[in-house]
């Protein structure tokens, strides 16, 4: 189940995504709708698993998991893998650019103050993963997410009038280490 612990019935899978339902997309991890090859092919070619390449020490590359079922399923809602703050900006950039992933930096160029030489100056590398007709299929679902008036869509709150405001809600439980597992009290969760 998922944060509807009652269940939706039968939802088409948009709905599914606006409502932020685990089981709709793990239901398609399961029936062979998003296979694991493809699911981990698609993460991977986002940037998942692996560093970006930011000019920053110490970056970690996170983990893809998907030795078993249960795992895929998990990864296909965004649990059981680990990922960075700089990943997920680098995998929405592909949303905000019609398909192309940004490889992020810090540093756009330096300029000597005195003789404005450029000594320094970044290239922006672009690379195409997904097609501006499928981003622009995900930025109307993510629309919907904020903007639709269907009942139990997750991201209603951060609409804001006057702004088209895309987005895409999440759910992360926390762990409680006196208990040996995850908390089950809804509000003892992280909601972004």
């Amino acid at each position: 189940y998922d944060q509807n612990t009652g269940g939706w019935g039968r939802i088409t899978y948009d709905l599914g995504f606006e409502r932020s339902s685990n089981t709709a997309v793990a239901t398609m991890t399961q029936n062979g709708t998003i296979t694991k090859d493809d699911l981990h092919s698609c993460l991977t070619k986002y940037g998942y698993g692996k560093k970006t390449g930011i000019n920053l020490p110490r970056e970690l590359k996170g983990s893809l998991n998907f030795n078993y079922d249960v795992e895929v399923a998990a990864a296909s809602y965004g649990q059981g893998i680990t990922i960075t703050p700089i990943q997920e900006l680098q995998a929405l950039s592909i949303i905000a650019n019609d398909g192309n992933m940004i490889t992020p930096s810090i540093v756009s160029k330096i300029v000597d103050s005195k003789t404005g030489d450029i000594l320094y100056e970044n290239k922006i590398e672009k690379n195409q993963v997904a097609s501006a007709e499928n981003v622009k299929a995900m930025r109307e679902l993510m629309y919907n997410v904020v903007n639709s008036t269907t009942p139990g869509v997750t991201g209603s709150r951060y609409k804001i009038e006057g702004f088209d405001v895309i987005g895409k809600t999440g759910t992360a439980q926390i762990y409680v280490p006196e208990l040996g597992r995850y908390s089950t009290d809804v509000f003892n969760s992280i909601f972004s």
